[in-house]
């Protein structure tokens, strides 16, 4: 796949993800944005409840959305047995920090909630995120029952957002210090293939 100029090991993009038979979108798992709803795919094979990827997309916390091109290679866990669910979360234009790791622990909650009406395993649940995506995966999947970053006013307040195994597609995991990683390794920044 190319990003910019650059390669990235990640899959060919070009691929076509996975067709399903069985699939529910736009449900809303939280009730205070229109962005808080998730797509569900199931695997058109294999024995229920599904074991479940939850999936967030990256894209700098301000843009992109849950059917975004690199939600495609998270799709492809459909192939392996998997149900793939694809979370939208509020940007940062229209909530600030907490907003989008409460929707994404929300998504959580809500899955738990509702597994068997979607042929989930709720004790079988993986996080998936891709840059931005990575670290909303990387603090909901390192946080759970412990977490502080709750808002009970999304919903499922009494279920524990604990999940068996998360993956950060090389999200952010400290601010802080990126800026000065880049200076030091070398590596001129890059947006859209242009280097400035």
């Amino acid at each position: 796949m190319n990003v910019g100029n650059q390669t990235c090991g990640c899959g060919d993009q070009t691929s076509p993800p996975p067709s399903t038979k069985n699939k529910f979108t736009d449900i809303a798992y939280a009730t205070k944005s229109e962005t808080q709803k998730l797509d569900i795919y199931l695997p058109n094979e294999g024995k229920d409840p599904f074991p479940g990827i939850i999936a967030f997309h990256g894209e700098g916390f301000s843009e992109g959305d849950k059917s975004g091109d690199y939600t495609d290679h998270m799709l492809q866990g459909l192939n392996h047995g998997y149900a793939v669910v694809t979370v939208d979360y509020r940007l940062s234009g229209e909530a600030k920090f907490p907003a989008a790791i409460n929707d994404a622990n929300a998504s959580i909650r809500f899955i738990k909630v509702n597994a068997a009406q979607y042929n989930l395993n709720p004790n079988k649940i993986a996080l998936w995120g891709i840059s931005a995506g990575g670290n909303l995966a990387s603090l909901a999947g390192t946080t759970g029952d412990i977490n502080n970053c709750y808002d009970t006013s999304l919903g499922n307040a009494n279920v524990l957002d604990n999940v068996t195994a998360m993956v950060d597609w090389f999200g952010p995991t400290n601010f802080g210090v990126m800026d000065k990683q880049l200076t030091e390794s070398g590596i001129r920044e890059q947006v859209g293939g242009v280097q400035f």
